[in-house]
């Protein structure tokens, strides 16, 4: 069952706004994050929940320790980089 998070229901959360607040702050931002928000994604390194939790609650976390280490970008089709390697032998059995 998919859960759909109403503005009546949660009045304090403007679900938009976080997302207005992230573009309106792309410019003070330094491209890549800082030290200190990627050290504060440690608040992410919990068990998973018995139960489901609030939805709203997962949102405020997620702007308010996520959006501050992630990367300033706005583009439509920016979807982060992959960046990957290959071992040796991996290589080999290419060969």
């Amino acid at each position: 069952m998919v859960r759909v998070l109403s503005v009546k229901r949660y009045p304090e959360y403007v679900f938009p706004g976080m997302a207005m607040r992230y573009l309106a702050e792309l410019d003070q931002r330094s491209v890549a994050p800082s030290v200190e928000a990627v050290a504060a994604t440690a608040a992410f390194d919990e068990p998973l929940p018995e139960r489901p939790g609030d939805p709203a609650e997962t949102l405020d976390l997620l702007d308010r320790i996520g959006s501050p280490a992630t990367m300033a970008m706005a583009g439509r089709r920016f979807f982060g980089f992959v960046i990957g390697g290959a071992l040796p032998v991996s290589l080999q059995m290419m060969a």
